[in-house]
């Protein structure tokens, strides 16, 4: 959750919602049902397509839900300064910068980060996921920087 603290501007806690969920199951399932119905390839590629789909769908579940990966973020904060950090799956409290390539909406907020090694992460933030006033802040906050 987003929370106003002395030495932390803004704070998030990264964890799954129903929203995140189908962001990452309905596109994986929709792509499985156009290769077994709209796709005229033989069975044998049809299924290697749908393993590979599967692979998808499992990668993505497991950065951004189930947070097992090492790119996977648990927490995000933004200093008065407006620098970020980030905390990531093995604990580790990183220096941040916020890519021009997040992108921002009423439905969905995608915050794109590197570090100073140049490793990407990637958090998807919705609704359901903070309170409906923590999102507006936190939308707010990505706005006005």
């Amino acid at each position: 959750m987003i929370n106003k603290t002395s030495n932390r501007n803004l704070s998030l806690a990264v964890h799954a919602s129903l929203q995140k969920w189908l962001l990452v199951l309905i596109p994986h399932l929709f792509a499985v049902i156009v290769v077994f119905s709209l796709v005229q390839v033989s069975l044998l590629l049809s299924i290697i397509l749908t393993f590979a789909i599967g692979y998808s769908a499992y990668y993505f579940l497991r950065l951004h839900i189930w947070q097992g990966s090492t790119k996977s973020v648990k927490l995000i904060y933004r200093d008065s300064r407006t620098n970020w950090y980030l905390r990531d799956s093995a604990n580790n409290e990183k220096s941040v910068n916020l890519l021009p390539d997040s992108f921002n909406s009423n439905y969905l907020v995608i915050l794109n980060f590197s570090d100073n090694q140049k490793v990407k992460y990637s958090v998807l933030i919705t609704p359901d996921s903070v309170p409906e006033d923590m999102f507006r802040q936190l939308k707010v906050a990505l706005r006005t920087q």
